[in-house]
């Protein structure tokens, strides 16, 4: 993290930015002085959506080492880095992970910084200040939200860090946390407008959102009440973003649909390099990473699903969901029904709900993919049921670890060891952060 203080006076406004507005270069204005009217406040606000789309972020590994990490992908490519992920034996000196720690921060930073602003500010309104700060809490929801699913217990930042004064920040417990998320997220819903425009958080991308927070909390807490106040936002949010007809048009088109919630817009400007990672070298990509055979061979014959990983002309697999190579403009989704669809699943197995109730949220998705619906199952069968949509839903989307974390799966299936089910917290950070331990094990 000290790396993203020594440049957040340089980078809380994003010179490289041009999705809202038409901005003059402005890395050397000082903070104070960039955020002080509603002009300032948009550019900042653009630069801080700008952070997602960093290569550490969501512009290449947040959407892709969750899939690396567990099973859904190999390291067929040059950088060892990303071979310590897909062996499961991380150092705490891997560029990688430093890389999505040091972005995640970073984001933060950047919203904490016009929260804070916010109310010197004269010539907003006090909903169009709101607003603004709905946006900031959803970006800084996030991006926590990201960090304690990797690493567990992290320094949570809720005031901006503009020098060094404060950078020995000690590790909140991963409820702390989640409890933070969660009330970033509510403030979100309630200030923001139900919808927006891609690539922009909304009302209903926040409460989308929660509903993956409060899932997360009751296997912290086992409080059945996060799960019966997820229930009814679940339904509220499949019922107003309903599934594309076709799994396929979700990829390769960047166009809106009705299913995303919240998606990280690339252009040609800023853009990213995903496909170009995951695409063969016959066909100009660099094949860092490859569908593993495992995943390949889980797909059903008939799942629509499983036809977004091709085979080049040398019978090498790669994944097809992102398809820019050259330009890098293919769209990520953080969030989109579909997995809201599955989380109320999730939760409806976890309160021992009838299996048919389950499976009926279970088949919405099955269908979409062109397969047939279970008909019956008993509750043991229901959570291996359940993550199996999930890994073939999201491959490639930054899920697959995450899942098997969460429900306690990681270590019979990916053969791990506990401690490593989090990451060791970058040496950048543990050197000059004082008050942070090192995750046991590591």
């Amino acid at each position: 993290m000290k790396r993203s203080i020594y440049l957040i006076l340089a980078l809380i406004i994003s010179s490289a930015c041009s999705k809202i507005l038409d901005v003059e270069p402005t890395a050397s204005i000082d903070v104070n002085e960039a955020i002080k009217n509603k002009r300032g406040v948009e550019r900042a606000l653009n630069g801080t959506y700008d952070a997602l789309q960093q290569a550490g972020s969501y512009g290449r590994n947040m959407a892709l080492m969750a899939d690396l990490a567990a099973d859904n992908l190999s390291w067929t490519g040059t950088t060892y880095d990303y071979g310590q992920i897909a062996d499961k034996k991380i150092l705490s000196n891997n560029v990688v992970i430093d890389g999505m720690w040091t972005s995640s921060y970073d984001a933060i930073n950047r919203a904490n910084n016009i929260i804070e602003r916010l109310p010197s500010v004269t010539d907003m309104t006090d909903s169009e200040k709101a607003s603004v700060e709905g946006e900031c809490k959803f970006i800084r929801a996030l991006m926590h939200f990201d960090l304690v699913r990797y690493w567990g217990q992290i320094p949570l930042k809720l005031q901006a860090t503009t020098n060094l004064n404060n950078i020995n920040t000690p590790a909140s417990s991963k409820i702390d946390v989640l409890n933070a998320v969660i009330n970033d997220l509510k403030y979100a819903v309630q200030t923001m407008t139900p919808a927006a425009k891609q690539g922009y958080a909304s009302g209903d991308a926040a409460k989308a959102l929660l509903t993956r927070a409060y899932l997360y909390r009751f296997y912290l807490t086992n409080d059945v009440t996060d799960l019966n106040t997820l229930i009814p936002l679940a339904n509220e949010i499949v019922t107003a973003y309903p599934l594309t007809g076709s799994y396929a048009s979700l990829f390769g088109n960047n166009s809106a649909n009705t299913e995303s919630l919240f998606e990280v817009v690339f252009n040609e400007q800023d853009k990213n390099v995903i496909a170009q990672y995951l695409y063969p070298r016959s066909l100009t990509g660099r094949y860092e990473f490859a569908p593993t055979t495992d995943l390949i061979n889980s797909f059903e014959a008939d799942d629509q699903r499983g036809q977004m990983i091709l085979v080049d002309g040398s019978n090498f697999p790669y994944a097809n969901k992102y398809q820019d190579v050259s330009a890098g403009t293919d769209r990520v989704y953080v969030i989109r029904s579909a997995e809201v669809q599955l989380i109320l699943a999730e939760a409806k197995y976890l309160l021992n709900e009838p299996a048919g109730d389950v499976l009926s949220a279970l088949n919405a998705i099955r269908l979409r993919a062109g397969l047939s619906s279970i008909l019956s199952a008993t509750h043991e069968q229901l959570l291996s049921l359940i993550l199996l949509e999930y890994r073939h839903e999201f491959a490639f989307e930054g899920h697959r670890w995450h899942d098997l974390i969460r429900t306690n799966m990681a270590v019979s299936v990916l053969g791990i060891e506990q401690f490593r089910t989090l990451w060791p917290i970058p040496i950048s950070e543990t050197q000059s952060n004082n008050a942070i331990k090192q995750n046991e094990g590591y």
